[in-house]
């Protein structure tokens, strides 16, 4: 037998092939996330800081005060459901609750990034399913550009330009 075996149908050379593959997609989505940050008026190296950068986003899309609420909703519920012997029905529901409002605060969150740089409602669906993809088109399109966040006082990024003037 060659190799550590892991698991039915999965063996250490089955991981070590993903390796090239996953560090490629994290380098991307760190790239892009450098160029959203960029064009929303902010320096890019704060796109590598990690909760920084979540709160960051929150910001440029939505209120930066909601990320601390989604970190601790995520962590309240893996805490729920990581307590030892048999689980209530409560306490799975209250998990579950919890969880759901956590995932809410994300879709949000992407979806009202993609509105923040000025794309409808097909763009916010993919950016929903297809983050990592929707995410580099954002920071790669040329016709994207950051239209501010008034909750937050952020003003319009460069070259921002109101539908009536592009005409």
């Amino acid at each position: 037998m060659n190799g550590l075996f892991l698991g039915p149908g999965v063996s250490a050379d089955m991981l070590y092939a993903m390796i090239p593959g996953l560090t490629a997609s994290f380098l991307l989505l760190r790239v892009a996330k450098w160029r959203i940050f960029v064009k929303a008026g902010f320096p890019g190296w704060k796109s590598l800081v990690p909760f920084y950068e979540g709160y960051l986003t929150f910001r440029i899309a939505l209120r930066g005060w909601m990320y601390p609420i989604c970190v601790i909703a995520t962590c309240a519920a893996m805490a729920l459901m990581a307590v030892p012997g048999r689980k209530t029905g409560m306490l799975e529901l209250c998990s579950v609750i919890i969880d759901f409002t956590a995932v809410g605060l994300r879709i949000a969150a992407l979806t009202f990034l993609a509105e923040k740089f000025g794309r409808g409602t097909i763009f916010m669906t993919g950016i929903v399913v297809f983050t990592q993809f929707f995410l580099m088109w954002l920071a790669f399109d040329r016709n994207s550009v950051y239209r501010g966040n008034p909750a937050e006082n952020l003003p319009p990024g460069k070259g921002y330009r109101p539908r009536e003037e592009m005409s």
